[in-house]
């Protein structure tokens, strides 16, 4: 282990920690230990598997202050968005604990015309778990992927960013206290490296991995070589729709909310907000107002950027977006102070001949674009690589519903924003290239088992009527069978 990453706080640009970078030889040895500890937890009973994450649960919010502090150092979250981690952390190890049973144990089927059998589904596991968890939510987007893996009988692998590392240790300790054992879940610290030899490994039996389309779709042909499964969690450019009936008052404040919080650093952030014609300048009034009593800082409504890289690439949209006849109203330069500061931005009269309406941004900003009617902004919604989340306001509920429909996203929220992670029945994941495959709900929580469906026989005969050999009375037999079951 010879090199190290240097972590700086995001507030403050002091240092705080050497990383440590591990070799794919030191990846390797991680994950055998977690291999050799899932033999012995796939035995476990559901049930007790379910009991140890209720003290993980307990523990966790027992250490809440904790959490907070150190997601806050090094995410340069608000104190509100660090808690906020924790409330959803919590809530999905409450659902995963309480409903991973019923979701995983045995499903029994119907057997239609074959009576004579039994027909059920065994969920097992695995075996070992990779998962490649982002800055952006350091506890949320790791504690998901471990808790499904773990209620699946399997064991799990980590590599955090390079830029949480501390978040992702003191989960581990935590989930220890809790009764799981200290080989069964293991970290490995490193950058791309370490997450490649977590993918190419031949003892990792499966990929979880939460960041970029560009690194997903290098982890797709990593695991189409080896016909390893895989969820993928990828980028967002999630549209909004504010339809000429909305109620302006909560849209505005729920696109304030939805563009900015957690500086924007959010994968179903509002980075798209299509207004119909009617209310466009009634709506971008009141979201203008809003804007401006938006405080920034460390203890403030938003925080700093994790990392420096995000503000020269907000910096370029936001450059060619006025290049091509945008209008910024609010915003839009960094912060000229220590950290990874970039100012509340408001824009408008944009098209999408701009970076800023087809790239993820990723940063504070709301961008705002007047159209017509319902059917083109639907259709501009939709005019996107990718497609994660959504939202749709109007008075009439049904009518949103509808147009929801409409979206080409996974899912999608009316009158509301982002809501719908929070929900943890919900299955939650993207289409197009916002990724494959879903975590939370029944959905999630299966996609982390190995589904193995058995048939068994009843009344033990010596051979069935369709075994050899054939004779014409059978093949008359079945004819007949056909004609009076399904005719």
């Amino acid at each position: 282990m010879s090199k190290v990453f240097k972590k700086h706080s995001p507030t403050t640009g002091k240092f705080i920690i050497n990383v440590p970078m591990l070799s794919k030889a030191e990846v390797d040895d991680e994950i055998l230990k977690v291999k050799s500890a899932q033999k012995r937890w796939g035995d476990v009973p559901l049930r007790r598997r379910a009991q140890i994450l209720i003290r993980f649960r307990k523990n966790l919010v027992r250490r809440m202050d904790e959490f907070i502090e150190i997601i806050r150092l090094e995410s340069g979250k608000t104190e509100m968005d660090a808690i906020v981690e924790v409330f959803i952390a919590a809530n999905h190890l409450n659902y995963v604990a309480k409903k991973g049973r019923r979701y995983l144990r045995e499903e029994h089927r119907p057997t239609g015309a074959m009576k004579i059998k039994k027909a059920y589904v065994a969920y097992l596991p695995f075996g070992v778990v990779g998962i490649i968890s982002p800055w952006n939510y350091p506890l949320i987007l790791t504690v998901v992927p471990v808790a499904h893996a773990l209620i699946a009988g399997n064991g799990a692998v980590l590599k955090p960013s390079e830029h949480t590392p501390r978040t992702a240790e003191l989960l581990r300790e935590v989930a220890i206290d809790s009764g799981v054992d200290e080989d069964l879940f293991r970290i490995v610290n490193g950058g791309a490296a370490a997450g490649s030899a977590v993918v190419e490994s031949k003892n990792t039996d499966m990929i979880c991995f939460t960041g970029s389309t560009d690194v997903g779709k290098i982890i797709v042909k990593q695991c189409a070589d080896r016909m390893k499964p895989f969820i993928l969690e990828l980028g967002g450019k999630d549209a909004m729709i504010v339809c000429r009936d909305a109620d302006l008052e909560r849209a505005a404040n729920g696109a304030l909310w939805g563009s900015l919080h957690n500086s924007g650093q959010t994968c179903i952030s509002v980075e798209r907000i299509y207004v119909e014609e009617p209310v466009y300048d009634k709506f971008l009034n009141l979201l203008l107002g809003k804007i401006k009593d938006i405080r920034q800082g460390e203890d403030k409504d938003i925080g700093a950027l994790v990392v420096p890289e995000q503000i020269e690439k907000i910096e370029d949209q936001v450059g060619d977006a006025v290049k091509k006849g945008a209008k910024v109203l609010y915003g839009g330069k960094r912060v000229e102070r220590d950290g990874n500061f970039f100012q509340p931005t408001l824009i408008t009269d944009v098209d999408h001949s701009m970076k800023i309406m087809t790239e993820e941004s990723f940063g504070p900003v709301a961008v705002v674009m007047k159209v017509k009617d319902i059917d083109e902004a639907v259709e501009l919604a939709n005019d996107s690589i990718y497609g994660l989340s959504s939202s749709v306001w109007s008075r009439n509920k049904r009518k949103g519903r509808k147009i929801a429909k409409r979206i080409q996203a996974g899912s999608a929220c009316v009158n509301d924003v982002n809501v719908n992670y929070e929900i943890s029945s919900l299955p939650y994941g993207g289409c197009k290239q916002s990724g494959i495959g879903k975590v939370h709900g029944k959905e999630g929580i299966r996609a982390f088992a190995r589904q193995q469906a058995v048939a068994a026989d009843r009344l033990n005969m010596k051979r069935e009527l369709w075994w050899y050999p054939y004779s014409k009375r059978m093949t008359n037999l079945f004819k007949t069978a056909i004609r009076l079951l399904w005719k």
